[in-house]
Order: C-alpha cells, then structure tokens, then sequence
C-alpha cells in the first residue's frame, strides 16, 4: 500500500510515515493495532480474492446491503474488523 493511503488510514501525514520507516521508530500501540489489522484483512483478502489488486478493487464497490463502500470503513480498527467479518461471510459463501 502507498505511504499516502496507509497514512491517511492512521491518521498521520505520509511524511510521518516515512520519517518512521527510515528511521525504524515504532508507532503508537493503536497505530500499531490499527496497522496489524489492516496487515490481517488484506492477507485474508489476498487469499480469497487471488490478488491485492482484486481485493483493492472489491473494497470499492459498495455493500450488498447499503451504499457504504469497505473501503470507507478502514480509518478505524472496528471498521476494518468489520471488513474482515464480511469477508469471513465470502469465504464462508454467506452473502448476507
């Protein structure tokens, strides 16, 4: 994922993400939650979607349903548990 669209999701400055990684300083822990989650779903989607690139392109297509697309729900860790559930329902093949 691009520094721009993982600090976006951990509410930090893409310069602060970067700073960071250069210089292997930890986030805070709920950054650092919100991040190991974000890791989890998209390995999940990786798996049952084949590919990050079709995983990415699922996350903006809007819920069965509501108009909410997932990607929307991934600013906050309850929302990208939320995510995760519903891909547990896909794989699982229980569409509501």
């Amino acid at each position: 994922m691009p520094d721009k669209s993982l600090a976006k999701l951990l509410h930090l400055h893409p310069r602060t993400v970067q700073n960071y990684s250069d210089q292997q300083k930890n986030l805070d822990p709920m950054q650092s939650e919100h991040l190991l989650k974000l890791i989890s779903l998209y390995t999940k989607g990786e798996e049952l979607f084949g590919s990050v690139d079709e995983f990415n392109y699922w996350l903006q297509k809007p819920f069965w349903d509501s108009k909410e697309l997932p990607q929307d729900l991934l600013n906050t860790p309850g929302g990208v548990d939320l995510v995760a559930d519903e891909i547990q329902r896909l794989a699982h093949s229980y569409v509501v």
